[in-house]
């Protein structure tokens, strides 16, 4: 689903939709507008004319509260100033719930992970170097995929039944119907032709870790297709599974009224998967919980040295990190210790609005007059680092902060690479195991299918 701001629309058409159904899970694959006041439109690369708040400010301020339980990733339209306080993930309202620049969660005991932006070879190599205010250049940059987000994402070992991603793999055309798409969009034709549709970090990705389904947006039109992968991967497939090394791929169109934004997917719940009480219908009214996933948690941990907020590049190392059971274990324990309720693994509901929701003026359409906002400290950020016990290097730290881990959180970046120290400016392939996986950036345009701001 893309939502493109429309909350109140989307969810009122869920509602009418799903009637007699339940429904876990509402995932949007980008452009979800997450507009707080009109500030957020200084972050929010799109021309002027089409900056509308929308009804996004009415869920942040607890007006409305979502129906079910919402995530999503980032697109190419968003506001990304408020996604950069949350790098790591978080609630940018109760029940909605953003997964992060690259993200891994479980629901139910179901795997999702997931990558914001779309892909641009010139900035893929560089750290997050972009603050608000943004200037021109930076307002595209900061929601372009960079390398060290698809290095941690093919860390993956075992079982990923989701994977969201906003622009499609590259290649993925050629998994489907592709008459049928340039019916829809005979300019797709040349580009599928020349293989530039959609994202090479994409492509590299879909084939390394092989998830059950691919769900993605960006380009305006609802397309399926079916890869299949051969034999799975190492540690893939669930026993008794009927289908290994098969990944279904769906995009579908923008939330508009007659379009296809919305799809029904049953995704069956693995047996024997790590899930918190009430996970898989042992809990209080069969409650489904967020969850953290330890294996991400661990990879994080282990990658936070390779994080910058420099533009220079950062190399990926060449041997594949592997997270250690013992890390592993120590990661649980710190889980353990906070004594949630729901379970050890529970993501806890802990939402702070961090600025203001909009003036009476601001909702009747006037913009405010305050200057651009700068980056912003976020509390959910703060535990989430205290907690692996890492630094603060592409986000700032809560004043006076205290976390429940103990101490104040996260310091102002000694962990990673800082300012200007981004490991060499030399133009190089990605290098995540071997050279099949290697992405051409001299190869590589700009997304065609981008708002120009000229």
């Amino acid at each position: 689903m893309n939502d493109r701001g429309n909350a109140s629309f989307l969810w009122r058409f869920f509602r009418s939709t799903i009637k007699g159904i339940k429904v876990d899970l509402l995932i949007c694959c980008g452009d979800f507008q997450c507009l707080r006041n009109t500030q957020d439109f200084d972050g929010l690369a799109c021309p002027d004319k089409y900056k509308h708040l929308g009804t996004f400010h009415k869920y942040y301020s607890g007006e409305l509260v979502a129906p079910v339980l919402t995530i999503f990733i980032g697109g190419n339209h968003e506001a990304s100033s408020y996604l950069q306080e949350l790098h790591y993930g978080g609630w940018v309202a109760p029940n909605i719930y953003f997964l992060g620049f690259a993200g891994v969660v479980r629901v139910g005991g179901v795997r999702i992970a997931g990558m914001t932006g779309i892909f641009n070879g010139r900035s893929y190599k560089e750290g997050r170097h972009e603050r608000p205010p943004y200037n021109r250049d930076t307002l595209r940059s900061v929601y372009y995929v960079r390398e060290l987000e698809v290095f941690k994402l093919a860390q993956l070992t075992g079982h990923v039944d989701l994977v969201l991603s906003h622009d499609w793999p590259r290649g993925i055309v050629r998994y489907g119907d592709a008459r049928y798409l340039f019916r829809k969009k005979p300019f797709f034709k040349a580009e599928v032709e020349d293989n530039t549709l959609g994202s090479a970090a994409a492509e590299q990705l879909l084939h390394k870790v092989q998830p059950d389904y691919w769900f993605a947006a960006h380009l305006h039109v609802k397309f399926p297709a079916v890869v299949r992968h051969g034999s799975p991967r190492e540690g893939q497939g669930r026993e008794g599974s009927e289908v290994k090394g098969v990944t279904r791929f769906l995009s579908l169109d923008k939330c508009l009224p007659h379009r296809d934004f919305l799809q029904l997917v049953s995704v069956p719940r693995p047996e024997g998967q790590e899930q918190g009480p009430g996970a898989a219908g042992g809990g209080e009214g069969d409650e489904v919980l967020l969850e953290y996933d330890v294996e991400w948690l661990s990879i994080v941990q282990e990658s936070h040295y390779l994080l910058s907020n420099s533009r220079g590049h950062v190399d990926m190392p060449f041997e594949t990190p592997r997270v250690q059971v013992e890390q592993m274990a120590s990661i649980r324990e710190a889980l353990a210790a906070r004594g949630l309720p729901g379970g050890p693994l529970v993501i806890p509901e802990n939402f702070a609005m961090t600025a203001p929701p909009p003036s009476q003026m601001e909702c009747q359409g006037q913009k405010s007059s305050k200057p651009p906002q700068s980056l912003l400290p976020n509390p959910q950020t703060d535990e989430f680092l205290a907690m692996l016990g890492l630094d603060h290097v592409v986000t700032v730290p809560c004043p006076g902060f205290q976390s429940r881990f103990g101490g104040g959180g996260g310091g102002g970046g000694g962990s990673g690479h800082g300012e200007g120290n981004g490991g060499g400016d030399e133009e190089g392939a990605a290098a995540v195991q071997d050279d099949k996986y290697e992405i051409d950036l001299d190869a590589a345009r700009d997304d065609p299918n981008e708002i120009q701001l000229d």
